[in-house]
């Protein structure tokens, strides 16, 4: 879009005053009231020291926590963010320090019988008792606020400052301390949420092949290039320990199967089809990798800690279940190039044609499922190789559901590219050469996938036509000097 001279509105205006509709209508608001409590995205976020300003570093991570917030919005979350105000720390301290004139922290006194600190010329310092101290930092904790709340505002970041917090309030240090109690009474004085002893057996069976072939018949040669790679491997994972979290002795087996499949051909050749050097070069190629997870199976086992009981099989989310998923991707291409040299007057000159295209084909699909809890309580303490035995997969045993199933863990895809190149390599004179051509690309993509939240397709389509001319000019006035002027339009 193009304007007149002093006629586009500025961005300062425009911004102010979307900020003042979002106010005025009271859109963030409603975007947290109209979406239920009881489906929530709690987003925690570091405040800023509120005696610090405004400055890129703490904009642009504000930016990144604004997007996380409206993502979660968008699917549908009731996302409530309330601002906050780091007020502890040294840059709190240096900030009343200054202003009270301190130069010696030992100038805060708990008595007025305490002895003054020295200065560096032996003379005694002004002592502050450390209740004026503290309250003069409680004053100094409203600084800028006005200022962060305007250039919040200014980005576009919604966030509730009218609710804001500070770390120094009664109720936000009582909360820490109340976490740090609860995390010290579930045990190992808090220095972990988790206690857990890993074990590891990896089996993997690796094979290739390589089958080249080459025909030569005078200034004419031909070649087919095979590669093929098979591998298949299983991480079995073994782990036992203590969640303190969820107050838990753990026992979780996982077999993680996969199989990778790739072959790639090509048949190529080079001809030289003349004396004067006409020379045609080609391939055709095709590509297959194809990836698989047979059977992911994931069994966790837990029962309360320090108890003499047996370990019950944990059913909740993704706790336990078996996975399955296929990626088969395909590619078939051609190039080809011809090379024509010519005489100028008494210069060489070069011209090259050529053509290439590449279709891609992607076929991606995913099954997820899960246990249903069972009537019969007492298949839950069975053993993991018995567990899931056909005689217990049941009615009033265990069934299988799909509650762990997205509708659109699968998708189709097919990306198609068609080039075109000429080239005039042209010597103008022993110092001068201009090398000059166009290239063009048309490229198609199609995509169908479902939607997420429904079991509706949604499809891609389009397509995109490209000219990419270019020019390279060289002066050499010596052996030793070059010259380049040089211009091009790439993608």
């Amino acid at each position: 879009m193009k304007f007149k001279h002093g006629t586009r509105r500025r961005a300062l205006e425009y911004e102010k005053e979307w900020a003042a509709t979002w106010k005025e209508n009271k859109t963030f608001e409603k975007s947290v009231d109209n979406r239920p409590a009881d489906n929530a995205y709690v987003f925690y976020d570091g405040p800023p020291f509120i005696t610090g300003v405004p400055h890129h570093g703490t904009l642009l991570s504000s930016i990144v926590k604004d997007a996380v917030p409206r993502y979660w919005t968008m699917k549908g979350k009731r996302v409530e963010r309330v601002w906050g105000w780091d007020t502890h720390g040294l840059p709190a301290e240096n900030f009343v320090e200054k202003q009270l004139g301190i130069v010696d922290r030992r100038q805060i006194v708990t008595s007025a019988d305490t002895e003054a600190p020295l200065d560096k010329d032996g003379n005694p310092l002004e002592t502050i008792a450390l209740e004026t101290y503290i309250n003069k930092a409680r004053e100094s904790m409203v600084a800028n606020a006005e200022t962060w709340e305007d250039v919040v505002d200014r980005i576009g970041r919604w966030v509730d400052f009218k609710g804001a917090y500070k770390t120094m309030d009664k109720d936000f240090m009582e909360s820490v301390w109340w976490a740090f109690k609860t995390l010290y009474e579930k045990g190992a004085n808090s220095q972990y949420f988790f206690d857990y002893n890993d074990k590891q057996n990896k089996y993997s069976v690796n094979a290739g092949g390589i089958v080249n072939l080459a025909w030569t018949y005078k200034k004419h040669k031909i070649a087919f290039k095979n590669l093929f790679n098979q591998l298949l491997e299983d991480n079995y994972y073994t782990r036992t320990g203590i969640n303190t979290e969820n107050l838990q002795d753990v026992l979780l087996r996982s077999s993680v199967l996969n199989q990778r499949s790739l072959y790639s051909a090509q048949l190529e050749g080079s001809h030289e089809l003349s004396k004067k050097g006409i020379k045609l070069n080609w391939n055709l190629n095709y590509a297959l990798n194809n990836k698989t997870q047979p059977d992911l199976r994931v069994q966790t086992y837990g029962k309360s800690i320090g108890v003499n009981e047996p370990y019950r099989i944990n059913l909740r989310g993704i706790n336990t279940n078996r996975f399955y998923s296929e990626l088969q991707d395909k590619s078939y291409g051609y190039n080809a190039s011809l090379s024509v040299p010519f005489q100028l007057g008494s210069q060489k000159q070069l011209l090259k044609i050529g053509g290439a295209g590449t279709v891609r084909l992607r076929d991606f699909k995913a099954f997820i499922f899960g246990y249903s809890e069972p009537t019969d309580a007492t298949l839950n303490t069975l053993p993991y190789n018995e567990i899931f035995s056909e005689a217990n997969i049941r009615e009033g045993g265990f069934l299988i559901n799909t509650d762990l199933q997205n509708p659109y863990d699968k998708y189709y895809g097919v990306s198609a590219l068609s080039a075109g190149y000429i080239m005039l390599d042209n010597k103008l004179s022993d110092k001068l050469r201009l090398v000059w051509g166009s290239r063009f690309e048309y490229f198609e993509q199609f995509l169908k996938s479902n939607k997420p939240g429904t079991d509706k397709a949604q499809i891609i389509d389009n397509d995109k036509l490209d000219f990419l001319p270019s020019l390279n000019l060289t002066f050499s006035p010596n052996k030793k000097t070059n010259y380049r002027v040089a211009a091009s339009r790439t993608v």
